[in-house]
């Protein structure tokens, strides 16, 4: 049953998994689990795009904590926008993951997860990571909600985030 669950929950891979990718998910169902097994989307045809607009941040999260930033209005103009994350991670569990929280006001955008131990190593030293995803409506009043948190095995780590870029992509 927990096989199926993880299966209908896209935690298991339909197609690729491996003994890997199998222990990281191993009698694990909480919802920071879903797709994790999955490749990441590449993003790194957009790299030279022009970037609409660019926040330096530079606060570090520690486990638990949350913060929110204010941002100015982004019109997507009848395309996608990329969002890009920058910053350093350093975890000593694989339970730790960032969430992201996007809202125009009030009105839900997105809310996206990264498991901090499929970017990088697990045992306490700062990475840098990178993580990217689109966001397909404009946004007059954004607000980003960034927390550090835990699958609920009591983990510890911390992020250090540098800046968020918007940038203007064609999928």
């Amino acid at each position: 049953r927990l096989v199926q669950f993880q299966f209908f929950n896209h935690i298991i891979n339909w197609c690729d998994m491996d003994k890997q990718r199998f222990e990281m998910i191993f009698l694990r169902t909480h919802e920071v689990y879903r797709y994790c097994t999955y490749p990441f989307w590449d993003f790194s045809k957009y790299d030279s795009n022009p970037i609409i607009s660019s926040y330096k941040i530079n606060k570090t999260i520690n486990q638990g904590q949350k913060i929110t930033e204010q941002l100015d209005a982004i019109d997507t103009k009848d395309s996608v926008l990329l969002f890009e994350l920058k910053g350093e991670a350093q975890s000593e569990s694989k339970d730790s993951y960032l969430r992201l929280l996007i809202t125009d006001g009030d009105t839900y955008i997105d809310q996206q997860t990264l498991l901090l131990s499929r970017k990088i190593a697990i045992d306490g030293r700062q990475y840098p990571i990178r993580f990217q995803f689109p966001i397909y409506s404009k946004m007059l009043n954004p607000n980003i909600r960034i927390g550090l948190e835990n699958s609920g095995f009591g983990t510890s780590g911390s992020i250090i985030i540098k800046e968020i870029q918007f940038k203007r992509i064609k999928l």
